[in-house]
């Protein structure tokens, strides 16, 4: 038996049951993930969470976060938006933003550019106090806008 399976046996099954409405009973009302992420702020069985590689500020109006998401994030395609999700002001907000890296990066990072408005709560939160090191939410892709085929211009 090859070194894999034997390794993926016990993770399959230790999902399986911390993952149960059985386990989720015991723990509750708080639930695994909030004991899960007293170790790893990104773990979770269910919800997609990142931390924030790195923060650029490459014009006077942008932030660039560089994202690193946990194993429940799916991945995007080209055209598609994902909700980032922070504490602002002590209430839970979320935004959409479309990745403006590739969907095919190969260190797994996503790479989101926001525009800073004098009105938005989390373009102006992210400009002030987004740092490298920072847990965010994120949602799986979304979405279906994409460039027409080259078919069409044939």
């Amino acid at each position: 038996m090859a070194l894999t399976s034997l390794i993926s046996t016990p993770v399959r099954l230790g999902s399986k049951l911390f993952g149960s409405e059985l386990f989720e009973s015991i723990v509750s009302p708080n639930g695994i993930d909030r004991f899960g992420e007293m170790i790893d702020p990104v773990w979770s069985l269910r919800d997609v969470r990142a931390r924030i590689e790195k923060v650029d500020h490459l014009t006077p109006r942008s932030t660039t976060l560089v994202l690193r998401p946990n194993s429940n994030w799916g991945g995007f395609a080209p055209g598609q938006h994902v909700g980032l999700t922070v504490e602002v002001d002590g209430v839970l907000t979320t935004r959409f933003y479309s990745p403006a890296s590739s969907a095919t990066r190969k260190d797994g990072c996503i790479e989101l550019t926001v525009t800073t408005h004098p009105d938005g709560k989390v373009s102006e939160h992210l400009f002030a106090h987004a740092r490298a090191g920072m847990i965010v939410g994120i949602s799986s892709a979304e979405g279906a806008m994409a460039s027409p085929s080259r078919a069409m211009f044939s």
